[in-house]
C-alpha cells in the first residue's frame, strides 16, 4: 500500500502548481476528507446534501489555496528571563 502524503505536504503542492495541475491534489485531499464530509452531509436532509457537498468541496479548495504558512514563535516566547 503507497504511503498518503501529509495533508501539510497536498496544501503545498496546491500551492505551488500552476492552477490547472492542482486537480490531483486536490482529488487527494478530497478523498482523503471524503469520511468527514460524509458524516457532515449526513446530518442534513437528503435533498440538500448534493449541493452542501458542492460547497463544502468550494471552501476545501479556497482553504488550500490561500492558507498562510507562518513560522512557529521564538522559543523567548514561551521563556521567562527574569
Amino acid at each position: 500500500m503507497q504511503e498518503q502524503p501529509a495533508f501539510a505536504t497536498l496544501v503545498q503542492a496546491i500551492q505551488n502548481l500552476e492552477y490547472k495541475a492542482q486537480e490531483e491534489p486536490l482529488d487527494i485531499l478530497f478523498e482523503r476528507l471524503k469520511p468527514k464530509i460524509q458524516q457532515a452531509l449526513f446530518q442534513t436532509s437528503p435533498d440538500r446534501r448534493e449541493d452542501l457537498e458542492q460547497e463544502i468541496r468550494i471552501k476545501l479548495m479556497e482553504i488550500a489555496r490561500n492558507y498562510q504558512w507562518k513560522e512557529g514563535p521564538e522559543i523567548d516566547h514561551f521563556i521567562r528571563w527574569d
